[in-house]
């Protein structure tokens, strides 16, 4: 949240790939859905600050409020406003789940430690199933995350000791008579526009890679870089 553009980009490139993620690893799988989790809580945070909006995060803005903290989001960047701090942490975590969904509606077979990760996290969703800007996204998460978990359930039995590995097992097999029928969101996709101007960035920052992997000894204090010619 302290460099949005950043962030965005990230969750840009996030979302073009979700549809087609394969074998998640299980690193990647826990950071994606512990993403989801870091966000209520900064929300829930922030609209504990906010007077009036205390429950905003889990039952979402009204739409002519969320119009208002949008527009002031977009007007004073980097305010440090807690109503303008919650509007963009409730677009990054719609963002955030809108990868999630696209995940588990395109990819779901091929990505057992994915919905391991919605299972053991499935209370965390729960908990924003009525915020209007994510409820069709979280039917869709919960539907998955429920049927799994029945079929977790089923496989290990009374059996007080389970692994990572049996139970991500009985995920796979299920995953071959998943047959669920998820809300079609429509995904967000987005498209990558050249700056006007990247020699502004590229140039310094490949000399910066001479600089450091070259092996050469430069004398930092003497460098120049000259205006790109026209």
């Amino acid at each position: 949240l302290q460099d949005s553009f950043i962030g965005n980009n990230c969750l840009a490139v996030l979302a073009n790939m979700a549809p087609h993620f394969k074998q998640l690893h299980p690193y990647a799988a826990n950071k994606l859905v512990r993403l989801f989790e870091l966000l209520g809580r900064r929300a829930e945070h922030l609209a504990s600050r906010c007077p009036g909006q205390e429950h905003v995060a889990i039952e979402g803005l009204p739409s002519a409020a969320a119009q208002d903290a949008g527009d002031a989001a977009e007007g004073e960047e980097g305010a440090e406003d807690p109503a303008t701090l919650l509007a963009v942490c409730m677009d990054t975590m719609q963002q955030a789940t809108e990868i999630i969904n696209a995940a588990v509606t395109h990819s779901l077979p091929r990505n057992p430690h994915l919905i391991y990760s919605l299972i053991e996290k499935q209370q965390i969703f729960a908990r924003y199933r009525c915020n209007p800007r994510l409820q069709e996204l979280i039917e869709n998460i919960d539907a998955v995350a429920v049927f799994f978990s029945k079929k977790v359930e089923d496989g290990l039995g009374h059996s007080e000791h389970s692994s990572v590995e049996r139970v991500v097992q009985i995920i796979k097999d299920a995953s071959l008579s998943w047959k669920g029928h998820l809300k079609m969101v429509e995904d967000v996709k987005f498209n990558y526009e050249q700056n006007e101007t990247p020699e502004e960035f590229f140039t310094p920052y490949m000399w910066s890679q001479v600089l450091q992997h070259s092996g050469i000894s430069w004398n930092a204090q003497r460098l120049r870089l000259f205006a790109v010619a026209q």
